[in-house]
């Protein structure tokens, strides 16, 4: 299940050798401490390591079309900015992606129930 929201963009493709502003662990540790401030209360402060992950496409790739069911958000192909990591995951034959109901909600409530109407839909089937 992939929403839109911070993290989204991640590190990119390809690390920004040019630009590195963390070089050491101990910098990761704080820098990671300081973006979890911006979650809420008791998330684990390893989440907002996802604000800084790198995400090739050949690796993201073998994810997607290995994963059996995939629930994205209409929202984040109507950015202005696709990260290209989303492309690769929605081209992905398992890909879901609906313009209408839940599916435009960008909420965990909202998506856990479009996955499980898509579930019951293919079992049906």
């Amino acid at each position: 299940m992939l929403l839109p929201g911070r993290g989204l963009e991640g590190g990119g493709a390809v690390p920004d050798r040019e630009n590195r502003k963390i070089t050491t662990l101990q910098e990761w540790k704080t820098e990671t401490a300081r973006r979890s401030e911006a979650y809420f209360p008791e998330t684990d402060p390893g989440v907002s390591e996802c604000e800084a992950d790198i995400r090739p496409d050949d690796y993201v790739n073998a994810f997607a079309e290995g994963a059996r069911r995939l629930l994205l958000s209409d929202t984040v192909a109507k950015q202005d900015h696709v990260p290209s990591w989303w492309r690769h995951v929605t081209a992905a034959a398992a890909g879901v992606s609906s313009t209408e109901g839940p599916y435009m909600q960008a909420n965990l409530a909202s998506a856990l129930i479009a996955l499980r109407d898509v579930t019951t839909e293919e079992n049906a089937a």
